[in-house]
């Protein structure tokens, strides 16, 4: 619809979910001039007919995923990292890609980790600062954090190009177990 300024319906977005689309236009004027045709070489190049880019963008409604994958569920060391990976969804189409991922940490005790800060209190928000990577992804400032009998809940959260904010996020949670366990013989009795 239109003319100087004018419009084309999509199909059903569903339809190319996570792909990545290029636009080609033409017009044609009443005295029955028409708009270069690129040729079969530069539509398989993404090119205009006069060698520009042809017109892109990525349509992608779904949003990423992410995982902890270090440390164990039971460490018996200081962990001085926490570490995982993310992943758009529809990996063998051509999505926007994970641009960002945030992190929440919580201790058994109710207290979160504050990633700005470097201390126990922080508000339980998801944050991004001092997070390197995507994918692989890794957090390592928690110098002091990581006490002796508490358990760590972690929850990565990614988002895409595309500002999909992962809702449904994972939980990983770890113990930090330094303390040797004890046992003692009960049965059979001496004698």
């Amino acid at each position: 619809t239109g003319l100087s300024s004018w419009s084309q319906t999509f199909p059903p977005a569903s339809s190319f979910e996570s792909h990545r689309l290029r636009l080609w236009v033409r017009a044609n004027d009443r005295a029955g001039n028409q708009s270069a045709v690129p040729s079969g070489g530069q539509l398989t190049a993404n090119q205009n007919a006069d060698g520009s880019a042809a017109w892109d963008f990525t349509y992608d409604n779904t949003p990423p995923t992410s995982k902890v994958a270090f440390p164990p569920a039971y460490a018996d060391f200081v962990p001085t990292t926490i570490s995982g990976t993310s992943a758009d969804a529809f990996p063998t189409r051509e999505p926007s890609g994970v641009q960002t991922v945030y992190l929440r940490l919580l201790r058994s005790d109710g207290s979160y980790w504050d990633l700005f800060g470097g201390t126990w209190g922080g508000s339980g928000a998801f944050d991004n600062r001092g997070i390197t990577g995507t994918n692989p992804w890794s957090f390592n400032s928690f110098s002091g954090a990581f006490a002796d009998g508490y358990k760590y809940t972690v929850n990565p959260e990614g988002e895409d190009a595309a500002t999909n904010l992962e809702t449904a996020y994972s939980t990983f949670a770890f113990i930090v177990d330094l303390t040797t366990p004890t046992s003692v013989l009960g049965w059979p009795n001496d004698g």
